[in-house]
């Protein structure tokens, strides 16, 4: 039942990222709000994902990029370096639409 509490976090925090993400990268990069908004929906997309990977939803999951998830969110929380807004963008861009496709097939159709 955790696993299913996060998942709808995660899903509501791509769908942000996307919202951010279809007003281009030219808005992106003069918005800092939008940035770093950004920045903590990728951290919050993270964190669930260490949560729904201890429950049994993760076996159903394995085809979402999770590594890559994962690794964002620590170097974002922990500012293991600068952060790369070259990084950023293409994460929202392109490995969060990616995790979305498979969060949203195996969710059901009302839940979505």
């Amino acid at each position: 039942m955790r696993g299913h509490l996060f998942l709808a976090d995660l899903i509501e925090a791509g769908r942000r990222i996307a919202l951010t993400v279809a007003r281009g990268r030219p808005a992106f990069d003069a918005d800092l709000d939008a940035q770093d908004a950004t920045i903590r929906r990728l951290e919050v997309i993270g964190e669930c994902n260490k949560v729904v990977a201890e429950s049994p939803l993760w076996s159903s999951l394995a085809d979402a990029p999770w590594g890559d998830v994962a690794g964002m969110r620590d170097v974002l929380a922990h500012g293991f370096i600068a952060i790369n807004l070259d990084v950023v963008w293409q994460a929202a861009s392109e490995d969060i639409p990616k995790l979305m496709a498979v969060q949203l097939a195996e969710k059901p159709r009302d839940e979505r």
